[in-house]
């Protein structure tokens, strides 16, 4: 009875493991707004800002990241830097601010910051191309 509990149990977390892959990919494809939406449904002229303190940047340089335009009700930002998933503060005015010290290849790489939208949807709220050489 316990080898069938231990194979259910390792079916099921395979399974859940499968399922937030599956709901994170959905959820990065999804958001592209750039834009905020308020509440009362109308186009906000309030856009957030990710910029990278060099650009290009050498291979192997440590990248600082500051950017404006954050709901900092919701306390962070969920980031996706070429595939590599994490996250960062959102200060209270609206503010991010973080180091990213994984470019030690050449090459271009996409950096995109979502924030909660409706639904717990996450929404595309910035996004910027840093070059390495």
């Amino acid at each position: 009875m316990s080898t069938f509990r231990s194979l259910t149990s390792r079916a099921s977390m395979a399974l859940a493991e499968a399922g937030l892959i599956a709901l994170l990919a959905v959820a990065l494809v999804g958001g592209t707004a750039v834009m905020a939406a308020p509440k009362n449904g109308g186009r906000s002229s309030v856009s957030a800002t990710v910029v990278p303190s060099c650009n290009p940047c050498a291979a192997g340089t440590v990248v600082q990241f500051t950017g404006s335009g954050y709901d900092a009700s919701q306390g962070k930002a969920v980031l996706d830097i070429s595939g590599a998933i994490t996250s960062t503060a959102v200060y209270a005015d609206g503010t991010i601010n973080f180091d990213w010290p994984y470019f030690g290849q050449p090459g271009s790489y996409v950096v995109k910051v979502f924030q909660d939208g409706r639904g717990h949807k996450l929404v595309l709220k910035a996004e910027t191309t840093v070059a390495v050489e």
